[in-house]
């Protein structure tokens, strides 16, 4: 069995947002952010071939953004979630980080939630991680 290593992070919680002084892509504004980084994109299934044509390999990479939308869910503890409405690949220089959004009308999430799941498949690979919303307060307010 292969051990992979990623990061999950809320990307639009204020104290991320402070400390990287990198503003998120326009697109996801009025959207709660999750990042996901350090995972193969195909999950550790294995690689397809190269596509010399630039086109088609971008048109293939939204297309997987696209798929991920249906994969992905932000779910609070005992109440039904939502899925992304946004899935884009940061403009990072360093590893390729995947941003999903969930839009803030769709899903209000509030402190007495306590508890949010965030999870997505990649290939065959489930990332999970939960985010204890008490560990998200900032200033007196829940920063997310």
């Amino acid at each position: 069995m292969q051990s992979v290593q990623g990061t999950v992070r809320w990307e639009s919680a204020k104290p991320v947002l402070d400390a990287l002084k990198t503003p998120l892509p326009e697109a996801f504004a009025n959207h709660y952010v999750i990042g996901v980084s350090g995972f193969p994109l195909n999950g550790g299934g294995r690689r397809g071939s190269q596509d010399d044509s630039g086109s088609n390999s971008s048109q293939s990479n939204q297309d997987q953004l696209d798929n991920l939308k249906s994969l992905t869910f932000l779910e609070p503890k005992g109440r039904d979630g939502a899925q992304p409405g946004l899935v884009q690949q940061a403009p990072s220089a360093g590893s390729a980080t995947l941003l999903f959004g969930f839009s803030k009308e769709m899903l209000a999430l509030k402190p007495d939630d306590k508890e949010v799941t965030f999870s997505t498949k990649l290939g065959r690979l489930l990332v999970k991680t939960k985010f204890n919303l008490k560990d998200m307060m900032y200033r007196g307010e829940l920063a997310i």
